[in-house]
């Protein structure tokens, strides 16, 4: 669910900037609503200054994380549990030729 504590705006243009670098889609429509909030999620960890994203995939849960993006300091770097690295190595497959 997500922390309201901080700007609705940033959270969007986080889950922006993670779709651009892995070129996929984060369902935004679906997390950032009250709709399946177990599979699909946006947290704020403040001690980190962390937002990050949760998604369910065929793999398991995947977690795309972006680092002090309301700090100064951001140089627009974001991450991925090993589980969203096996999604995104199926889904960036080149088509097999027969």
């Amino acid at each position: 669910m997500i922390n309201l504590n901080k700007n609705y705006d940033d959270f969007y243009d986080a889950a922006e900037l993670v779709e651009v670098t892995y070129d996929i889609d984060l369902y935004k429509d679906i997390i950032f609503s009250n709709d399946l909030n177990a599979y699909f999620n946006c947290t704020f960890n403040e001690d980190k200054n962390k937002i990050i994203f949760s998604v369910e995939v065929d793999e398991g849960s995947a977690k795309f994380f972006v680092d002090n993006f309301s700090d100064e300091y951001f140089d627009r770097t974001v991450s991925c549990n090993s589980v969203a690295k096996k999604y995104l190595s199926r889904v960036n497959m080149d088509p097999i030729n027969f």
